[in-house]
C-alpha cells in the first residue's frame, strides 16, 4: 500500500487529476510487478521517427495573433532539430515473438514521459498480455503444443 501511494503521489506531483493518478499510479505499479516477476513479458519500445512533424494545427489558433503563431511554430521546430521525434510502443511477448498492443508517435525528446500517453500504452500492453494463455506451471504465455520455458504439454494447460 505505501507503494501506491507514493507513486500516487509522484504521479499528482507531475499535474494529473487525483482519478487519473490513481489510475497511472496502479498502471506503474502493475507494469514493474509484470516486469519483475515475468522478465521480458513487457516493454516501452521507444522509437525514432524519420517524418516532418506538421505543426500546422498552430493555424488554427485564432485566438492569438499571426506573428505569436509564426514563433511558437519556430520554437516547436527548433526542439524538434534539437531533440528528435519520437514514438512509443507497448509491446509484450506472446511465447513465440514480441507483438505490438499500442503506440503513440510525434513526441519531441522524451515529452513522452510523465504524459499519460505512457500509462495508457503500458495498460494496454499489460491487457493484451494478460489475456494471453499462459502456462499454470511457469506463468509464461504459451500459445505452442508445448511451453517452451517448462516443456509442459498444452493439453495440459487450461485456458
Amino acid at each position: 500500500m505505501e507503494n501506491l501511494k507514493q507513486a500516487y503521489k509522484t504521479e499528482r506531483s507531475h499535474g494529473f487529476r487525483a482519478v487519473h493518478a490513481l489510475n497511472n499510479a496502479k498502471t506503474r505499479l502493475a507494469w514493474e510487478k509484470l516486469k519483475s516477476a515475468n522478465q521480458n513479458t513487457v516493454r516501452l519500445n521507444i522509437v525514432p521517427m524519420d517524418e516532418y512533424h506538421d505543426a500546422s494545427y498552430i493555424d488554427t489558433w485564432t485566438d492569438i495573433s499571426e506573428t505569436h503563431r509564426e514563433r511558437i511554430k519556430s520554437d516547436i521546430y527548433a526542439r524538434v532539430n534539437q531533440h528528435g521525434l519520437w514514438g512509443i510502443v507497448g509491446e509484450y511477448w506472446d511465447g513465440e515473438e514480441w507483438q505490438q498492443a499500442d503506440s503513440c508517435y510525434d513526441f519531441i525528446g522524451d515529452e513522452w514521459k510523465n504524459s499519460g500517453y505512457d500509462t495508457d500504452i503500458m495498460a494496454a500492453t499489460i491487457d493484451a498480455y494478460n489475456n494471453l494463455t499462459h502456462c499454470p506451471t511457469c506463468g509464461m504465455p504459451n500459445n505452442l503444443t508445448h511451453c517452451p520455458t517448462c516443456g509442459m504439454p498444452n493439453n495440459e494447460i487450461t485456458l
